[in-house]
């Protein structure tokens, strides 16, 4: 089915775009330097916020394209088998769905085998590589970090993956990661993260996440039919091929809809070491918030601000202090008061509790003599210098 499609708006397009036009090297640019890093940024307008390139490599020839477009399209150019495109990155997140494998890239400097019916999120700043192969046929969604803040915000994925794409993406940080997602009755170990990867790491480094409990694998017989994945991936093509009145809100419901298809129908794994820097990311990232708001801060304001539920503060606060949010909090805000109480004279006690978040001075004083085993006046009259 999107075999089919990429096929006639490729190999049948007869609008092919001279060698030398600019969408020859946004497309498709084989490797001219393995030290310079491509940094490929949305190519539409804000109002765009998805677009797919279909990307074909039968023969001699390699063949892509790219939609919403004003006209029909392909360019079309020689390539040798194993060729690998220039090392790029995105400023957007992208999708990948494997039409016909397989298909091989190099991600992070490992060379990852997909299988046909396998997907690739693709996050922001990581480097990775295409590697030409006849046969592969692929389709790349690129989609705006707004639409996918949106839909992760509204939480149609499962748990474990949205907490994923949350931790990779909220943190703002120079993260490279991706996720490989493959069919729940695949063949490939399912305690590895990558198929076919060379120089991968230790199984027993590995955490496997099945997405739902609640999964059923499918037979053969059903796994050869067109399915709910492909039937909805279908759908999103044909809105961005035919520009109608109202798709973009299609658009994000089928996009929707297909984060909930990888929920249930879907494995990934990540390694525990990238698990682990990921979350590191996000506590720099809630550690920097709570000092930035040490006075006034909630953990509702952290909910609103990393899009996290309660108990998950707690917990990676725990994990990284021992100590529950509440107590760092506090632990925080006596440490401010302590500095102050020595370093600004002019401050009065009772200022310098409201300056840390304590407007009753009484139990200001109480927890600042739990912890210094002194009252606020003694400490400064002790540690002045």
């Amino acid at each position: 089915m999107l075999l089919d499609i990429v096929k006639k708006y490729t190999i049948h397009e007869p609008n092919v775009l001279p060698a030398d036009h600019p969408l020859n090297g946004r497309l498709i640019q084989p490797q001219y330097s393995r030290t310079a890093v491509e940094v490929k940024t949305y190519p539409l307008l804000e109002s765009e916020r998805i677009f797919v390139t279909f990307i074909l490599m039968t023969g001699r020839y390699v063949r892509a394209t790219m939609y919403p477009a004003p006209t029909r399209y392909v360019i079309r150019r020689p390539y040798v088998q194993g060729t690998e495109t220039q090392p790029h990155t995105h400023d957007y997140i992208e999708l990948g769905y494997v039409a016909s494998g397989p298909f091989r890239q190099i991600i992070m400097g490992k060379t990852i085998t997909f299988r046909t019916g396998d997907l690739i999120l693709i996050d922001k700043n990581c480097i990775h590589q295409d590697i030409l192969d006849d046969g592969a046929c692929m389709l790349f969604f690129g989609i705006s970090n707004t639409l996918f803040t949106e839909i992760i915000n509204e939480g149609y994925a499962d748990e474990k993956i949205t907490r994923f794409l949350q931790e990779a993406l909220v943190t703002r940080k120079n993260l490279q990661q991706f996720l490989h997602f493959r069919r729940i009755n695949t063949n490939v170990n399912p305690s590895s993260p990558f198929s076919d990867v060379e120089d991968q790491s230790s199984s027993q480094d590995m955490e496997t996440f099945p997405i739902s409990k609640n999964k059923q694998k499918k037979s053969s017989s059903e796994a050869a039919v067109p399915d709910e994945l492909e039937i909805c991936l279908t759908q999103l093509v044909e809105e961005l091929l035919d520009d109608k009145p109202g798709t973009a809100y299609i658009r994000k419901g089928l996009l929707m809809r297909l984060l909930r298809i990888l929920s249930t129908e879907y494995d990934f794994s990540l390694s525990r070491d990238q698990k682990a820097a990921v979350r590191g990311m996000v506590y720099d990232g809630v550690l920097d918030y709570i000092r930035s708001h040490l006075a006034t801060v909630t953990v509702k304001d952290l909910c609103r601000e990393f899009h996290f539920q309660e108990d998950y503060f707690n917990r990676i606060i725990r994990e990284n202090t021992g100590m529950t949010y509440s107590a760092y909090v506090q632990k925080l805000r006596l440490e401010k008061a302590a500095a102050l109480l020595t370093g600004d004279k002019s401050l009065s006690v009772s200022d310098i509790a409201e300056e840390v978040g304590y407007n009753n001075r009484g139990f200001f004083y109480q927890l600042f003599k739990e912890a210094y085993g002194m009252t606020p006046a003694e400490y400064r009259v002790r540690n002045s210098v």
